[in-house]
């Protein structure tokens, strides 16, 4: 397995516009690492593509005994998007905690 901690700044903005380039970036690193950490940036336009594909990488890194985790917890307009989203009790804690979650 990999190992080592890496952190990565999720580069703006996070919709369907960059999800190919944020599927590269994440699983690249999951791929080089223990342990990651997301850091997102504010005020940035997001959308569900973007929901999607970090509930795919939190769902890999489950599976592989990977540390996901995010430096801070979701915006009030991601956290508005992940309610409509209907995500289960494991994928609203871990958008509400930069608690790592494995």
């Amino acid at each position: 397995m990999p190992s080592g901690n890496i952190e990565i700044d999720i580069p703006p903005p996070l919709t369907i516009r960059q999800a190919h380039e944020l599927k590269q970036l994440v699983l690249g690193a999951l791929k080089d690492c223990s342990a990651l950490t997301l850091r997102l940036p504010s005020g940035s336009a997001v959308d569900l593509s973007f929901v999607q594909l970090i509930e795919a990488a939190r769902v890999y890194a489950v599976r592989a005994g990977i540390r996901l985790s995010l430096a801070n917890p979701a915006e009030e307009e991601l956290v508005h998007l992940l309610q409509s989203a209907g995500l289960p009790p494991a994928a609203q804690t871990f958008w509400s905690s930069p608690e790592q979650t494995r």
